[in-house]
């Protein structure tokens, strides 16, 4: 019977010990985070995004090798990769998240991590509804994002999903891996990597769900 008490006594004691390290840990965690300037719960300062008139092709391919920073022959091969469509109709367009928000209510929220494009085609007419998705890009502001960003277009092309996942540093070197072409019904991600990690600003997290009309 002593035996069972003294088991009883040890598992209590290990679960008491268990509890304290792990706890510990979480805090030695959370203090470093803490001396940031930026609070840690840091959303999205803007929740709209803006999008350009319907564009014909060469516009579509001339904006991406501008915000590219490439030639119009890479934007061409990264937008048309199963060559040029022909005719000249206006079925494009370019919709831009920003993540600088200028607005009084965001003055102390105020990111400046740039700007992602989303470059696609749209239904013929006057309507705006999305077909699919060409290519998702970035190009960094002040600071650098570095996480992913995963985005989902539903079947009827009239809402434009997108979660913006990472965390935001000082302007240093980094990769893009661009967010691969996607039609209807289906996501994709964009995945922007740093090679510097140790200049920490603030980590960034949200979802938009953009309507289309």
């Amino acid at each position: 019977m002593m035996k069972k008490w003294y088991w009883r006594i040890w598992i209590v004691l290990l679960v008491i010990f268990l509890g304290s390290f792990f706890a510990f840990g979480r805090k030695g965690e959370s203090s470093d985070i803490g001396n940031y300037e930026k609070p840690f719960n840091k959303y999205l300062s803007n929740d709209e995004i803006s999008r350009s008139g319907k564009l014909n092709k060469e516009t579509l391919i001339a904006l991406c090798a501008q915000f590219d920073k490439s030639s119009e022959e890479e934007a061409t091969a990264i937008l048309f990769p199963k060559g040029l469509p022909s005719g000249n109709k206006e079925i494009y367009s370019l919709y831009r998240y920003e993540s600088i928000e200028n607005s009084t209510e965001q003055k102390n929220n105020k990111q400046d991590w740039g700007t992602i494009f989303f470059y696609v085609e749209e239904e013929e007419g006057s309507s705006r509804a999305i077909k699919d998705i060409k290519r998702v890009s970035y190009a960094h502001g002040s600071e650098l994002f570095a996480g992913t960003l995963q985005y989902y277009l539903p079947s009827d092309g009239k809402v434009l999903h997108f979660t913006i996942n990472g965390h935001v540093y000082k302007s240093s070197e980094y990769t893009l891996k661009a967010g691969n072409a996607s039609k209807r019904d289906e996501a994709g991600e964009m995945i922007v990597e740093i090679k510097k990690t140790k200049d920490f600003l603030y980590p960034v997290f949200g979802h938009i769900k953009y309507t289309i009309d």
